[in-house]
Formats: C-alpha cells, structure tokens, sequence
C-alpha cells in the first residue's frame, strides 16, 4: 500500500504521537509498503530527508500558507500515488480538516486519529465543531482506547477503530545490568503534573516503608509538579528514600526499569485530562515488572487486574499502599505477574501489531 502519514508534532520530538509516527514508518516500509510522511509545524524548516525507510515532508501549518500547503500534499500524492491519508494529529485545526477533504476529493481513503485529550480539551469550544467536521469527512476515525472511543458522539463511534500504542522489544533487551542492591524498589515514570496522582503514591509509599525498610522510590520525569512533588517527599520525611533525576531516554531509562521491582502510576480523572491508556505500564512490561495502576480513563485496557498487576480506585492511599506491600513481599507473585505482563506487551502491543492492525483499518 501507498500511505501518506500526516501529524501536527515534529517526529524529531519525544512523545507518543512522535513515536507513532516513527515506528509505523519503519515497521510498514519494513513489509514493502510506500510510506510519506508529512510533518506539519509553524517552522520554517521545510524541505525532504530520509525517515525510516520512507520520506519525511517538512511544510508549514501555518493557516496562512494552507493554500500552499494543500497544493503540496496534492503534488505529493500525485507523485507517489498515495492511496490512504492518515492523520495522526491535527484532527482539531483547519489545516487538518482541509487535509482530510482535499484527500477525499481526490478519492483517497482516510483516517483521523483522536487522543482522549483531544476530545476532552475540544468539548464546549469551537474546536468541538472541527473535531466533528474531521470525525465526518475521514472515511474512519481511530482512537487510542475504547475508553477514547466512548467519548466520541455515537454516529461518530460507529465509524471508529481502536488503535493502541506500541512498545519495543528491543527497549527491554540491550539493558546494562547493575551492581546488585539492598531493599526493595518502586518506579514511576512519566509527566509530573497534579493528574497523575504523585501525591498518593508518596502518602502510600510512606506507608510502605514502615514495613519494608530500605524501600526507595525512583520518579522518572519532569513538568510543572516538580517542586510541588519534591516538597511533599520532605514533608513526608522521604528524601533519604525518593530520588528524582527528571526526565531519562535510552538506556538511563532501561535501567531504571531494570532496577525496580514494581512500577506504580496511579492517575485521577479531571474534567479536561483523563489517562486515555498509559503506555508507560506496557513498558514496564517488557522489563518483567508487575504493576499497578487505577480504575481511571483507559487504564483497564493497559493493565489486566489481577493478571499483569493491580487496579486501585483513585485516590486510595490505604488500597494503593496495600497492593505494594503484597508485591514487595511476595516475589513469586510479582514475578508471575511481571511475566504475563512481557507476554502481553510482546504478543498484543509490539509496533509490528499495530502497523498490521492500521494496515487493516486504511484498507
């Protein structure tokens, strides 16, 4: 298949849709497929280079060069007989739904991808009604959960295929083995911000310690809770048995992952940002960790209860400080559940799975 990929986030950033580009790029030229991809952002950086055994495009997103930018894309197609138009990002903007018609007029088939973040910020603003516009003239919507998809109108759920994130084995197989260590120890990774529920896993922590002494506590990441976050491990009177490093990438982060015995983020629902999966619990996976998260937004789907880990209400201290206490000190368990937890990331959440299952969707 000839497919053209389109998305908002520069490739060259770290996230989850830059990462989605990346990977179905490789992993759908890997299987013979013609891939473009198309990088939309305010820069003036445009221009053509080799990405991942496909081409990436650099345009403007600028509405006021969408004339210009159209007539691109158009060219592009032509040129490549581009077949399908993924848009994975920019569902929400003009330029995204100008995209999604012009490639329709062509007679390309379509896809718009919604994150739970998308529809939750879009609801009551104006955005809405370009989220709607989008859901109509893209021949398929896709989301990044069911919980996602249990957001959208009906007429536009109908209409909508399920399309989770990926992991890479290869992440969890290059790891540098450590020293062996004392005590037992707790991994969180991810954005630091007030959603994530960082002030009850402290609290449960604390708890933890009294019965595990020599416990610790490492918080991967970085955001606009940092400070917050550190006063309250001195409030608690954890500094001696928290660290935070901030944001690690490559092999820091494999050995992160390497030296926890279990991997704990249990995030809160708000009005306006709601967990729409939690990619992070399929990575520690693929390290052999067990986890545990809580029944929040999409995280269900990414932990199975009992299974690969625990679910915990939000908000729980008492419960969430609980399940720790059993995972630390039963290591039969744990292990059973850190290896279910790898079968699972590899056989149901590999990139190879998803390019296939986006392959099935644009067909």
């Amino acid at each position: 298949m000839r497919i053209m990929i389109v998305t908002f986030d520069p490739p060259q950033n770290v996230g989850g849709i830059e990462g989605r580009a990346v990977h179905y790029a490789s992993e759908l030229s890997s299987t013979g497929n013609l891939v473009e991809v198309v990088s939309l952002s305010r820069g003036r950086d445009e221009g053509s280079e080799d990405f991942h055994g496909g081409t990436l495009h650099r345009l403007s997103s600028s509405p006021l060069a969408l004339t210009r930018t159209l007539s691109s894309i158009a060219r592009i197609s032509s040129a490549k007989s581009i077949q399908s138009v993924f848009l994975l990002s920019g569902g929400l903007t003009l330029t995204g739904l100008a995209i999604l018609v012009g490639s329709r007029i062509m007679g390309l088939r379509t896809a718009v991808f919604f994150y739970g973040k998308d529809l939750l910020s879009a609801e009551g603003t104006a955005a809405w009604l370009f989220l709607l516009a989008s859901g109509a003239a893209a021949s398929r919507v896709v989301v990044n959960s069911k919980f996602t998809r249990s957001l959208l109108p009906s007429w536009i759920g109908a209409r909508t295929e399920v399309l989770y994130p990926g992991v890479d084995p290869a992440s969890a197989t290059a790891t540098v083995k450590e020293s062996p260590r004392d005590g037992k120890a707790v991994l969180f990774v991810g954005r630091l911000v007030e959603r994530k529920g960082l002030d009850t896993l402290l609290e449960a922590f604390k708890a933890v310690t009294v019965s595990v002494p020599g416990a610790r506590l490492e918080i991967v990441g970085d955001g606009p809770a940092y400070a917050s976050t550190a006063a309250l491990v001195a409030k608690l009177g954890l500094t001696d048995c928290v660290s935070m490093p901030g944001t690690l990438r490559g092999g820091a982060l494999s050995q992160a992952y390497e030296r926890a015995d279990l991997f704990v983020m249990v995030p809160r629902s708000q009005k306006r940002d709601i967990e729409g999966f939690g990619t992070v619990y399929l990575e520690a996976g693929l390290f052999s960790k067990p986890v545990i998260g809580s029944f929040s937004g999409g995280v269900p789907e990414a932990i199975q209860d009992g299974v690969t880990g625990y679910l915990v209400a939000e908000n729980d201290v008492e419960g969430l400080s609980r399940r720790m206490l059993e995972l630390l000190s039963d290591e039969g368990k744990a292990r059973r559940m850190g290896e279910a937890g790898r079968r699972r990331a590899l056989t149901s959440f590999s990139w190879s799975v998803g390019a296939s299952k986006l392959l099935d969707i644009l067909n």
